[in-house]
């Protein structure tokens, strides 16, 4: 949405001339309104972009700052104004603190406060963003922006749980006309989803629906919340493992590219025991954001329950490839481990998994890792020399991490210098070194190119003999997502 004077300049700017004189109308209030993207040749070859006459702009006022001995203030303040529309946040707090500086007062100008409390904001620097914007609001109640300051306001809150402001703030918004309300309401159903009041949530999510300035991302983005309440909280409506297949199904239709709701949809399926429908649903999704590594862990989960230990090994080891500190992966890397009767490698997973566990982790989860370290340790200790002699089923867990990273997956982010491979002291004194990444060569000739499902192929790898048994309690079981994951981020 544009205002008179924004679009003022944006008309005159389809001339061939313009000066930095012509932007004076816009400040920090268009942030969010003015269109920069450059203009695609075939849709509009003679029409120059705004984000060329910004730059225009700002270099003669750098030429400016050059040739006015003093009075700069004015200057620094639009340039700050000029690059906080262009994206471009370092460079803007640098130019208002160069105003800062130079006018050695408490600023009073809402514009330019509104402009540090967008940049601190984008900074995750909360504490000084809300202290601007509520600045802005002391000194302009009436501000043209005051709306997206409430939504910025009530979104802090609602990441430092302060729920109750945060819907505060919300309702503010809520009651000024405006495509603000639709963000508004989907905040008050994810804070009240943060607060266990999920038939609240459902009913604010479906009102929702039916909202004036709803658009089909949303849309997609309020159906894959309403098709996970569900799913995750059943006493909510009748038939809700139906309804919630069918509300994610209706999110993945309205918005195919989003992987995260395909993932869902793979989560729905797999917890209802359709393997088939979970294993197309993940492969949606990791086609189209491969780089999470809980649709990775889902799908170890999902071949590891068919007994295909070597392809789930493959989906373990990408998820926590993509995301060392993923607790719920290297747990069930463990039990996989431990399955198959490799113990000295699934204590290496589980010594990980302790060491990234968080005080605030699942109680469940802990419990298991204790338990498993408890029998696994004296296990080792015991019958090492009799277990290092004994052929292994899968790769031990330093190869794994040589050759087992899909390319798909290691052409996402960039390779780690260390494989986070636990030292761990055996009995023996043998020491399991760290794995250098950094010398491991990914050939194109690896048999695990990119993430390939056949479903209809489907087979069980039948068991290893060995000619030891183990421990009576060395009987490890798979931990769901769900143990992890109760309520799903937010962006």
């Amino acid at each position: 949405m544009f205002n008179e004077e924004t679009e003022r300049v944006v008309q005159k700017s389809s001339g061939n001339e313009i000066a930095s004189d012509d932007f004076q109308s816009l400040d920090s209030r268009n942030f969010g309104y003015l269109r920069c993207e450059v203009p695609s040749p075939e849709n509009a070859p003679d029409t120059p972009d705004m984000k060329s006459y910004l730059r225009k702009a700002i270099k003669e006022l750098h030429q400016q700052l050059d040739n006015v001995p003093s009075n700069k203030s004015s200057i620094f303040v639009r340039l700050g104004h000029f690059h906080l529309l262009l994206e471009e946040y370092s460079q803007a707090l640098s130019a208002y603190q160069c105003y800062l500086n130079i006018s050695q007062n408490s600023p009073e100008d809402p514009c330019v406060l509104y402009g540090l409390g967008i940049i601190y904001f984008h900074m995750k620097s909360f504490q000084p963003a809300v202290q601007c914007l509520h600045k802005v609001l002391h000194l302009a109640p009436c501000f043209e922006r005051a709306t997206d300051i409430h939504l910025r306001i009530g979104t802090i809150c609602k990441a430092n749980r302060e729920y109750r402001t945060a819907l505060e703030h919300f309702q503010i918004v809520l009651q000024a006309p405006g495509p603000n309300q639709v963000q508004a309401q989907y905040y008050i159903a994810h804070v009240y989803q943060l607060q266990s009041l999920f038939l609240a949530a459902k009913h604010a999510y479906e009102a929702i629906l039916e909202m004036k300035y709803l658009t089909t991302e949303m849309k997609a983005r309020v159906l894959r919340q309403l098709g996970w309440l569900y799913h995750q909280h059943p006493a909510i409506a009748e038939h809700s493992a139906n309804k919630a297949v069918g509300m994610l199904e209706l999110a993945t239709q309205t918005d195919p590219m989003c992987g995260q709701s395909w993932y869902y949809l793979g989560r729905c399926h797999a917890d209802q025991g359709r393997v088939h429908d979970a294993f197309v649903a993940y492969q949606q999704s990791v086609q189209r954001s491969g780089h999470h590594a809980d649709t990775w862990c889902s799908i170890g989960i999902l071949y590891q329950s068919v007994h295909q230990a070597v392809d789930s090994l493959h989906s373990y080891i990408a998820a926590v490839y993509l995301d060392v500190q993923h607790l719920l992966a290297w747990t069930n890397l463990a039990c996989l481990y431990e399955s198959v009767m490799q113990p000295i490698d699934a204590l290496l997973c589980y010594k990980n998994a302790l060491n990234i566990c968080k005080p605030s982790a699942n109680g469940a989860v802990l419990n298991r890792i204790h338990h498993r370290l408890s029998v696994l340790e004296p296990y080792v200790r015991e019958l090492y020399q009799a277990i290092v002699c004994q052929p292994c089923t899968l790769p031990m867990l330093s190869e794994a991490w040589s050759t087992f990273v899909p390319l798909s997956v290691s052409n996402k982010r960039p390779l780690p210098a260390v494989c986070p491979i636990l030292h761990y002291i055996l009995p023996s004194t043998k020491v399991l070194e760290r794995v250098d990444r950094t010398k491991v060569e990914m050939r194109s000739s690896l048999t695990i190119s990119c993430f390939c499902l056949v479903p209809f192929l489907l087979h069980s790898i039948p068991p290893s003999l060995h000619p030891f048994s183990l421990h009576p309690s060395f009987t490890p079981s798979l931990l769901t997502p769900s143990l992890l994951h109760s309520i799903p981020s937010h962006s």
